[in-house]
C-alpha cells in the first residue's frame, strides 16, 4: 500500500511538473521593446499568474534562430518583414501589429544637430535590426559627415552613447524615455525621413494555448496603454511628419 501511494504522488508530481512546462511561455523580443515587454508582462501576471520567459537579440538574429529551430513561442519584432518570412514559411498560426516604432537621434547633454554633427554616430546593424535600416535611410537623405559605429541590435547602439563611446547615436524613443532622458537631448525624427518602423508580432505554429492568450491581452485597453505610455503608436493615425 505504501508503494502505491509512493507511485501515485510520483505521477501527480510527474503531471503537475509536464503542465507547469507546457504552460512556460518563452518570448524572443527586439531589443527595443523588451523593457516594455518586460512591463506588460509584469501587467499580465497580476491577474494571471503565469511562467514566462523573455529572450532579447536583433529582430534578424532571433528570426534566423527560429528558423533553425529555437523554441520560442511569440516573436517580438521590430518590423513585419520577419513576420511575414515566418509566416511564408508555415511557421507561425498568428501575425499582427501590436506597435509602430519611433526613432530618435539622441546626444546626451547637447542639443543633437544631425546636419552638422562630425563625431561618431552609434547605429544598429540595419541588417539585421529595423531601427538600423531607418537610421540608414535617415542617413542617406541628410548626409552627415560622421563616421558610424554599428551595434548588434538597437540596445547595444544605446549603451555606446551611454557610455560615452559615441557622441551620438539612432536610437528608440522607447529607449530614451525608459531611462527618462529630457526631451532636449534627442531629435524624434520625422516619419517622412523614413518607412514606418511597423512592429509586428507572431505566435509560432507549436505554441501552446497560453501563448494565444497572452497575444489577445496585448490588444485590450491596458496592454495598449502601457504600450502607448512607453514610446510607441499604436497605429498611423497621429503620426508627425
Amino acid at each position: 500500500m505504501f508503494r502505491d501511494g509512493r507511485l501515485i504522488v510520483f505521477l501527480f508530481t510527474l503531471i503537475l511538473a509536464q503542465n507547469t512546462h507546457a504552460e512556460s511561455l518563452r518570448l524572443a523580443v527586439a531589443a527595443n521593446f523588451k523593457s516594455t515587454l518586460t512591463s506588460l508582462v509584469d501587467a499580465y501576471q497580476t491577474s494571471r499568474p503565469s511562467d514566462i520567459e523573455i529572450i532579447p537579440g536583433s529582430t534578424g538574429a532571433l528570426t534566423a534562430q527560429i528558423i533553425q529551430g529555437a523554441p520560442f513561442h511569440i516573436l517580438f519584432a521590430a518590423d513585419h518583414l520577419r513576420p511575414e518570412e515566418l509566416e511564408r514559411r508555415s511557421l507561425s498560426r498568428t501575425r499582427d501589429t501590436y506597435a509602430m516604432g519611433q526613432l530618435v537621434f539622441w546626444t546626451p547633454g547637447a542639443v543633437p544637430k544631425l546636419d552638422t554633427f562630425a563625431s561618431p554616430i552609434a547605429v544598429a546593424n540595419p541588417r539585421h535590426a529595423p531601427y538600423g535600416l531607418a537610421a540608414q535611410q535617415v542617413l542617406a537623405k541628410l548626409k552627415p559627415t560622421a563616421r558610424l559605429v554599428y551595434g548588434n541590435n538597437v540596445a547595444q547602439a544605446f549603451t555606446f552613447v551611454q557610455t560615452g563611446n559615441v557622441a551620438g547615436g539612432f536610437v528608440s524613443l522607447a529607449q530614451v524615455r525608459d531611462q527618462n532622458i529630457p526631451t532636449e537631448h534627442y531629435w524624434l525624427v520625422p516619419k517622412r525621413y523614413h518607412a514606418p518602423v511597423t512592429q509586428q508580432f507572431v505566435v509560432m505554429k507549436n505554441a501552446p494555448e497560453s501563448a494565444d492568450l497572452f497575444a489577445d491581452w496585448l490588444m485590450s485597453p491596458e496592454a495598449e496603454r502601457l504600450i502607448s505610455d512607453a514610446g510607441y503608436l499604436i497605429n498611423t493615425m497621429g503620426e508627425h511628419d
